[in-house]
């Protein structure tokens, strides 16, 4: 019998989950065998989401995903040694993954674990700030740390968009209006991303069948903006309301 694609997406998954766990285990390679793990879970929550409508093995798949980056996390800061490459702040996308869930507890513990350090010859600072900026507004810290992070986001971009910014800036404001302006600009900012990206010739049909599907960052995003108190709609284009998921 033949596997559909997305049949595939979800067997290769779950094998790269058994290797990168059988990894650990050994206690060798464990950045690359951690960084592994958190993209296998992640492909394959959205798998069974875009597959089977499966909502439970959604959350419980980004769940594991956000356990494992906390692992990791925890291990570098009890001294394991690794490559920044695999720690920096633009790695830490299970913060996103948490707030998927629902799960307020393990977005607080990544966002906490994650760098305040840009490393500037492995990520790209708008990149850092990207995630940086988010985790400082959840977890709600100085307004003047995140005041001054705003502007160098904005003083980087000058002259040209910032959709993920301009939504940081309304958060941070608690301006509801421009919120709900800069956040639609970012949803549809998204599909340009997604067909510009289905014309590079290191095109993906794995990620556009997953990540392609589901704005998960946008999602993320949202549940910022609810713990915010700030008005949105009951879905937007690949943020659909089912995977609008309670807080636990």
């Amino acid at each position: 019998m033949v596997m559909t694609e997305m049949e595939v997406i979800k067997e290769n998954s779950r094998y790269a989950i058994d290797v990168a766990l059988s990894t650990i285990k050994t206690g060798s390679q464990l950045p690359e065998a951690y960084d592994s793990l958190v993209k296998s879970y992640r492909r394959l929550a959205l798998a069974y989401l875009l597959d089977e409508a499966d909502i439970e093995a959604f959350a419980e798949n980004l769940l594991k995903a956000s356990d494992a980056y906390i692992s990791f996390q925890t291990k570098i800061k009890n001294g394991l040694e690794a490559d920044p490459n695999f720690y920096c702040t633009s790695k830490s996308l299970a913060f996103y993954d948490a707030l998927c869930a629902g799960n307020l507890s393990m977005a607080t513990q990544i966002a906490k674990l994650t760098s305040q350090t840009h490393f500037n010859e492995i990520e790209y600072e708008d990149s850092f700030l990207r995630l940086r900026v988010f985790q400082d507004i959840f977890l709600k810290v100085d307004v003047g740390i995140i005041a001054k992070r705003l502007a160098r986001w904005f003083e980087l971009t000058e002259g040209r968009p910032n959709y993920f910014a301009d939504v940081a800036k309304s958060l941070f404001e608690n301006d509801s209006e421009f919120f709900m302006t800069s956040f639609n600009a970012l949803v549809e900012r998204r599909s340009v991303v997604m067909e510009e990206y289905r014309k590079l010739l290191n095109y993906d049909p794995v990620v556009d069948n997953t990540e392609g599907k589901i704005f998960l960052d946008g999602l993320a995003i949202l549940r910022i903006a609810e713990l915010h108190g700030m008005p949105t709609s009951k879905e937007y284009p690949m943020i659909p309301e089912i995977v609008r998921l309670p807080i636990k």
